[in-house]
């Protein structure tokens, strides 16, 4: 079988989300589909459906039906009104305690995507370079060195291919 997006029909067929209970379908749903499919095809290192072995067909459905399901629960108007909620270390109201993961948690449980369901199919479905990346970036974080978050280029000025060398630079 080989590897496509999955179509909003397949989707909400196999989901046990309530996609119109959320305000996801028609063209939005649609749209969430893309960038599910955009995401896991970054998340696992693929630069397109066509790199991604026909083997993992059903996988990679799997992870794009999670991937909206997520998104869909993210939307909602209960997640957006609590959007801090994850900041929370623990909450009770009376008899009820609830303890929730800090951040500093989450970046030590090494997880691709913070649901561990979706972070477990992403993970199978990984290329073994974007594992390796994925390893060694825990592992620099894991020994406090924080990788780089720019990087700088030189770059030559030159005048372009096939133009007169008269004139240029443009600027005296």
């Amino acid at each position: 079988m080989p590897v496509s997006a999955p179509t909003a029909e397949t989707i909400a067929e196999l989901s046990r989300v309530d996609f119109d209970a959320q305000q996801l379908s028609g063209t939005r749903f649609q749209r969430e589909i893309d960038r599910a499919v955009r995401y896991v095809l970054d998340a696992c290192g693929y630069a397109d459906m066509a790199a991604v072995p026909d083997a993992h067909a059903v996988l990679f459905e799997e992870c794009v039906q999670m991937r909206v399901e997520q998104r869909a629960f993210h939307g909602s108007e209960d997640h957006v009104e609590m959007g801090a909620e994850e900041l929370i270390a623990s909450q009770s109201a009376g008899s009820v305690s609830e303890s929730r993961r800090g951040l500093a948690e989450l970046a030590e449980a090494k997880l691709i995507n913070r649901w561990p369901a979706l972070h477990d199919v992403l993970w199978r479905l990984c290329t073994p370079e974007k594992r390796q990346e994925y390893l060694d970036l825990w592992q620099q974080l894991a020994d406090g060195v924080n990788p780089p978050a720019i990087a700088f280029a030189d770059i030559v000025l030159a005048p372009p291919p096939g133009s007169i060398d008269e004139g240029w630079p443009p600027w005296p």
